[in-house]
């Protein structure tokens, strides 16, 4: 399976700041959701949500390091498997050089109008394995 990293510049808003003066942990899985654009651009081009078929089984996130406002922020995602009908993306969160957080994400590929996941076809198993 390919390598590729999609990468996402960040920039902090100084509304995204907590009391302490970081970026509020609350922030952080929609950066992560951002980042993942790209990928979900393979399932749907359109980006329309009458045609979304993909839904977030499970999400998890560690925060190594405080993350700072006004840093040069990215996120780096990646797909790490393919199953069947689902998939795990995972994600770095950088600040200057420094990894601060990451995180991994189970999508599963689902057919809103039977309300149930679907395999995944075999033309976006390949675009997942070789972008």
């Amino acid at each position: 399976m390919s390598a590729a990293i999609f990468r996402c510049a960040i920039e902090t808003r100084t509304s995204e700041t907590n009391a302490t003066g970081h970026i509020d942990h609350t922030v952080i899985p929609v950066w992560f959701e951002l980042a993942r654009r790209p990928i979900y651009k393979l399932f749907n081009p359109s980006e329309e949500f009458s045609t979304w078929n993909t839904i977030i089984r499970k999400l998890e996130l560690d925060f190594l390091l405080p993350i700072h406002h006004r840093l040069r922020t990215e996120v780096r995602s990646q797909v790490s498997a393919i199953g069947n009908t689902s998939f795990t993306v995972t994600q770095e969160l950088w600040q200057e050089d420094r990894l601060v957080a990451t995180g991994r994400v189970i999508i599963v590929y689902f057919d809103y109008s039977m309300q149930m996941k679907a395999p995944i076809p075999e033309a976006i198993r390949e675009l997942l394995e070789f972008p």
